[in-house]
């Protein structure tokens, strides 16, 4: 019976837990050992100096935990980069895995691509920035979609009501998919988005009593300065807030919808997601092979980790331009 590891890394995610639980359910199904690891791979750190990293697999509800937010077993930003490589080859040899599956966002991939020399790793891309390479959705963006979606016509039932207009932060480091997914959905005023310069005067120009404007948390320009952490990009809303006061006829608000869109439980889609993920790494791991699992065509498949590794989606010209509602900039 085969050891086989299982962790999340980064930022949580909305359907997680459902894929936890599907994986357990897999393996054991196919005979092997579920090891539930603590808080990323900072787990394979600790392991290595003897401290005690396992989740308790009887402990898991495996009916109503699919249906919940974040991660059950934890997670970490630790990543491991070549000086950690060693110790965290320890903690494998210590924990006798077999296998691993590693579920993350671009630092996690290529935390795990590292290990996959040594131990068959199968990689699960999540975020909700939608911004993995070779997969054209990751685990958690569809509910953070719909949660954006959620959260925008309600603001926007009270710009009607009150003929103001809204700047709505939406996250996105680099990327822009969600905010562009939620402004079409809501058929708002504009977006303004990452991949695509702008002044202030474009956004100016597209407010007006009732708009609402959402704004990718990395879409910062030159115009309105650098944000005050290039790890922490959010407070651009509150930055043009402050450029833009005084110059409007009308109310001019700004809300950040922020960490609300990574929490609450998964929808459909993403709970589907993680099942057809989880089976698929579990079936490549068991047959001691390493791959990034991804999803193409709404098919799941799997392809070399090197894929998602090799840099970051964005939206392509070809997005923007086949977007309906308006990219402010373009």
């Amino acid at each position: 019976m085969a050891r086989v590891g299982l962790l999340t890394g980064g930022g949580d995610c909305p359907g997680l837990n459902a894929l936890i639980c599907a994986a357990v359910s897999r393996l054991e199904e196919t005979g092997h050992h579920p090891v539930l690891l603590r808080d990323g791979f900072l787990s394979l750190l600790r392991a290595a100096e003897g401290a005690a990293v396992e989740y308790p697999v009887a402990s898991l509800d495996r009916l109503r935990l699919p249906r919940t937010g974040g991660t059950v077993i934890g997670s970490s930003r630790t990543r491991l980069k070549k000086d950690l490589l060693v110790t965290a080859e320890a903690g494998i040899r210590k924990l006798r895995l077999d296998g691993l599956i590693a579920v993350g966002g671009d630092g996690s991939l290529k935390s795990a691509h590292r290990l996959a020399s040594f131990l068959p790793v199968a990689a699960i891309p999540k975020t909700i920035d939608n911004d993995v390479m070779a997969t054209e959705f990751s685990l958690g963006f569809q509910t953070a979609a719909q949660t954006a979606v959620d959260a925008v016509e309600r603001i926007q039932d009270t710009a009607w009501s009150h003929g103001s207009a809204f700047l709505v932060e939406v996250m996105g480091r680099r990327s822009g998919f969600l905010t562009a997914a939620a402004g079409e959905a809501c058929a708002v005023a504009g977006v303004i988005v990452p991949e695509k310069s702008w002044r202030v005067e474009n956004l100016r120009e597209a407010l007006r009593p009732g708009a609402v404007v959402l704004v990718s948390e990395g879409a910062w320009q030159d115009e309105i300065g650098k944000p005050e952490s290039e790890r922490h990009l959010s407070g651009v809303v509150e930055r043009l807030m402050s450029t833009l006061d005084g110059t409007l006829s009308f109310p001019l608000r700004g809300t950040v919808l922020g960490h609300t869109l990574r929490g609450g439980p998964p929808r459909a889609p993403d709970r589907l997601l993680a099942a057809s993920f989880a089976r698929h790494a579990v079936d490549s791991v068991g047959a001691g092979r390493s791959a990034l699992v991804v999803s193409r065509n709404y098919r799941t498949t799997t392809v070399d980790i090197e894929e998602a590794i090799s840099g970051r989606r964005f939206l392509s010209e070809q997005d923007l331009s086949e977007l309906n509602v308006a990219v402010i900039g373009r």
